[in-house]
């Protein structure tokens, strides 16, 4: 079979054009990978953060007994320390975005304390219940991400 003057320039320019858009692609899907992983892996590390902050208020909850855990309530608490057995109660804020990072990551951390009543089922005196909501932040590129926890705790 005879080509047709320039008929085997367009094929190996068509050719190439094909070869070139499956490596845009290729790489397209590799960064896009690496983004979502990264991404994974900053989800995974504030997920531990707001564990460990959690656990910091349950155990503050054992220490202060119910008055004095019931007093820190009305209140938003920044806990920027990796080590939360030297945290206290003492650095409080109007808004979470005021709080300062964690150590030397890209996180904040805080914790809104706040008191409600409830009624037991059945009937009965009401008791209070003081609310505790975690939240970690921390930017992805221009957007905040926030990850909270809640828990309610009673006097019991």
């Amino acid at each position: 079979m005879k080509l047709v003057g320039g008929q085997a320039i367009v094929e190996a320019i068509v050719a190439f054009a094909i070869v070139v858009v499956a490596v845009v692609g290729l790489v397209d899907l590799t960064k896009r990978s690496v983004f979502s992983s990264g991404i994974s892996q900053r989800e995974s590390q504030a997920t531990t953060y707001l564990n460990q902050g959690m656990s910091w208020v349950r155990g503050q909850r054992e220490i202060l007994g119910w008055s004095g855990f019931l007093a820190k309530a009305g209140f938003i608490y920044c806990l920027p320390s990796d080590d939360l057995a030297s945290a206290g109660w003492d650095t409080t804020v109007v808004d979470v975005a005021n709080c300062s990072a964690l150590g030397q990551t890209e996180y904040t951390r805080a914790v809104t304390m706040s008191t409600a009543t409830a009624t037991p089922v059945g009937g009965g005196v009401e008791i209070g219940v003081v609310t505790a909501e975690m939240e970690v932040r921390w930017r992805e590129g221009e957007r905040l991400v926030r990850r909270r926890v809640v828990t309610s705790f009673l006097p019991y």
